[in-house]
C-alpha cells in the first residue's frame, strides 16, 4: 500500500523494518518444512508431461546485475533469444481470436504457433541468478532435483514456487540489511511526458506495463499480465490432455482431474488477462 511508480508514497519506519525481518525468519521457517518433505511427494506423483510436439520457450526477465533484457530459454535451459525492454513491442506480437477476449502473444521472430512463451516460477529459473542457482537452496534435495532438466514437468512450476518463497524471503533479509531509511522517500514529477515501458516479474511471472503519458496524464496503456503470455499455452495444454481421456462423449475422471490440476498450477487470472 505504500508503492508508488518508482518511490515509495510513504517511508517505512523503523518499526514496520523490523516487522518485515520477522515476517521473512517465519516465512523462511516454515518454507524450510515444507521443502524437506515435498521431494518425496513429488518423485511419487503421476506428472503431467509438457506436449512433445510443442516448442517450449520459457521467458523471463532480469534487471539486477545491470540487466535489462528479457530471456528466453529452451527446456534444456540454452539461451535463445535476448532483448532488451526498450526493444519489446519489436519482439512481442500478439493474436486474437474471436472467440476470447484474452489475446495470444508469441515471439515475433518465431512466429505462431512456435513462439508461444511460457512464464513464471520455472521460467525464473532459468536465470544466472535466478534461484536454483541460490547457494542457499543446496540444502535442498528437491532444488539438485529441479536442476537437472530432463526432469521437466508441469509440476514443477510449484515445486520452484516453493524453493523461490524461501529465495525471496533470504532476500529480503539481505536487502533490508541495507535499507537506509532516511533515503527512502523520492519526489516525484507529476507534470512528465513521454513513454516508458515497466517489467517486473511478479509471482505469476513476468508482468508489463506500457505506458503513453502526457503532462501526468495517461494518453494510453498496454498491459502484458502472465496469465496473458501463458494463454495459448494453458489453452494447447489443456487441449491436449482432453484429447488424451476423451471418454465416450465426455472427459474420463482421470482426465477431469489432471485438467484441474494444469489449471490450478497455473494459476491463471482471466480478468487481469483481459485489460
Amino acid at each position: 500500500v505504500t508503492t508508488g511508480v518508482g518511490r515509495l508514497n510513504a517511508p517505512l519506519s523503523q518499526a514496520e523494518l523490523e516487522e518485515i525481518d520477522i515476517i521473512a525468519h517465519g516465512v523462511k521457517e516454515r518454507i524450510s518444512r515444507l521443502l524437506h518433505r515435498v521431494v518425496t511427494i513429488h518423485l511419487k506423483s503421476d506428472r503431467i508431461s509438457f506436449p512433445e510436439d510443442q516448442q517450449l520457450n520459457f521467458v523471463s526477465f532480469g534487471n539486477s546485475g545491470g540487466q535489462d533484457e528479457f530471456n528466453v530459454n529452451d527446456k534444456t535451459g540454452k539461451l535463445s533469444l535476448r532483448f532488451n525492454r526498450r526493444d519489446f513491442l519489436d519482439n512481442v506480437s500478439e493474436l486474437r481470436a474471436d472467440w476470447t477476449l484474452a489475446k495470444f502473444p508469441y515471439l515475433t521472430k518465431l512466429g505462431f504457433p512456435d513462439g508461444i512463451m511460457l512464464v513464471g516460477p520455472l521460467s525464473r529459473t532459468f536465470q544466472t541468478n535466478g534461484p536454483l542457482n541460490s547457494p542457499h537452496l543446496d540444502e535442498f534435495d528437491l532444488a539438485a532435483f529441479l536442476r537437472d532438466r530432463t526432469n521437466l514437468s508441469l509440476e514443477n512450476y510449484d515445486s520452484c514456487r516453493l524453493l523461490e518463497i524461501y529465495w525471496a524471503a533470504q532476500r529480503i533479509l539481505d536487502l533490508i540489511e541495507d535499507v537506509d531509511l532516511s533515503r527512502m522517500k523520492v519526489d516525484a514529477d507529476f507534470k512528465v511526458s513521454g513513454q516508458g515501458i515497466g517489467v517486473v516479474e511478479a509471482p505469476r511471472g513476468t508482468l508489463v506495463h506500457s505506458y503513453l503519458v502526457s503532462q501526468g496524464r495517461i494518453e494510453r496503456m498496454r498491459l502484458l499480465v502472465a496469465t496473458q503470455f501463458n494463454n495459448a499455452y494453458i489453452n494447447m495444454l489443456l487441449r491436449d490432455i482432453a484429447e488424451r481421456h476423451i471418454d465416450g462423449d465426455g472427459i474420463s475422471p482421470e482426465g477431469e482431474k489432471l485438467i484441474g490440476r494444469c489449471v490450478r498450477i497455473f494459476d491463471p487470472c482471466l480478468s487481469c488477462a483481459t485489460h
